[in-house]
């Protein structure tokens, strides 16, 4: 059996291959116009600057490195790649992302299909209506689960609270106090 890219797979390598070439595909939000984001180098990475104030990422298909401590971070367009170290508070708002970060304040997630790993620290994660979500991070205080068919992991979790259906939980290690709402999920908490 011969294995053929999907769709999408290869509608993102089209577009990769756009941006690397100088080909910027933008898309606008009522917030802010795609014309005010920075212009793309060469290697296709936009390099922001956190001190500002809040950022919106709003480019679609855009890679993003976030340099600095940032306050309020707004990821809303689909198929973004967002690194950054550090956030007070990070909002996953549009589906499809990938965000990787060191340590985040508080991290809401309201979209379906992203991926978000956060090697250090975490105070606090909520998500509401998504579904499909990939979860893989560090040391956290609370979460809140509200989506469906999201898929988390975490190195320690003091508190969860989880609604919702089919969702995967797992933590490594620690105590977990658990308050489990909804049906079908799959909860694997490790003692110390």
């Amino acid at each position: 059996m011969v294995h053929r890219p999907s769709r999408r797979r290869r509608t993102l390598a089209l577009c990769l291959a756009l941006m690397s070439s100088g080909i910027v595909l933008a898309g606008a939000s009522s917030a802010e116009p795609a014309a005010a984001m920075p212009p793309l180098p060469t290697g296709g990475l936009v390099e922001v600057d956190c001190s500002t104030g809040p950022v919106h990422l709003n480019l679609a298909w855009g890679q993003y490195l976030l340099r600095g401590k940032c306050g309020d971070v707004y990821v809303q367009y689909k198929y973004a790649k967002v690194y950054l170290e550090s956030a007070e508070r990070l909002f996953v708002l549009s589906d499809d992302n990938l965000v990787m970060a060191d340590t985040v304040g508080r991290l809401v997630i309201s979209s379906t299909g992203s991926t978000i790993e956060v090697s250090g620290r975490v105070g606090s994660v909520a998500t509401d209506r998504g579904c499909c979500n990939k979860l893989r991070l560090g040391p956290t205080r609370r979460v809140v689960l509200r989506d469906q068919f999201t898929r988390a992991v975490f190195k320690r979790l003091d508190r969860l609270v989880v609604r919702g259906t089919h969702n995967r939980v797992r933590v490594e290690r620690g105590r977990t106090r658990v308050t489990s709402n909804g049906r079908d999920h799959v909860l694997r908490l490790r003692r110390a």
